[in-house]
């Protein structure tokens, strides 16, 4: 039996084209599912991470500088609003607990809030977190005023948690909408 050769690299391609093709839809198929994936992973990890600030808030609040302190790496560098430079956790811890001391002698309003959280991942490990933190009714020797200020933090993800590698703290004049 003689076999056309036309027919038979015609039907030769056919085959490889239907191979290819099969598993081209294959590699596309995983693509999908590993960009669904990838994006599930993401939610959860910004979900994460605002649960983490929401803990944040709360023991700013309850003047729990122990809780607060264990959010942040023992190497962090905290910069406050004022300018002072923390350069580790015991040190950010102990001066913000001396200053919840005298909030605390003040009956300050605890009414700090974070809003407009904005999260950057650089890797899965790794995220860059800017917010807007308002303080509605702080009390001053002759008033209460509105304050407000932005954070930029960078966190880093551990075995069991997220926590704060760095902060800067801004103080705006006016408070930030």
């Amino acid at each position: 039996m003689k076999i056309n050769s036309f027919n038979f690299l015609t039907a030769l391609t056919c085959l490889l084209l239907l191979c290819f093709n099969n598993e081209y839809d294959a590699q596309q198929k995983l693509l999908q599912r590993s960009s669904t994936l990838k994006n599930n992973i993401m939610m959860t990890t910004e979900n994460e991470i605002k649960i983490f600030f929401d803990r944040y808030v709360d023991y700013w609040n309850n003047h729990d500088m122990e809780m607060w302190g264990s959010l942040f790496t023992e190497d962090t560098d905290f910069i406050t609003w004022s300018g002072t430079w923390y350069k580790s956790k015991n040190d950010n811890q102990k001066n913000h607990q001396k200053a919840h001391q005298i909030l605390q002698e003040q009956q300050q309003n605890m009414t700090y809030e974070l809003r407009d959280i904005k999260i950057k991942m650089l890797s899965p490990y790794i995220a860059i977190v800017h917010a807007t933190w308002v303080w509605p009714n702080f009390k001053t020797n002759q008033r209460t005023e509105n304050r407000s200020g932005r954070l930029t933090m960078v966190l880093v993800k551990t075995i069991d948690n997220w926590l704060i590698k760095a902060t800067q703290n801004t103080r705006t004049d006016k408070i930030v909408e």
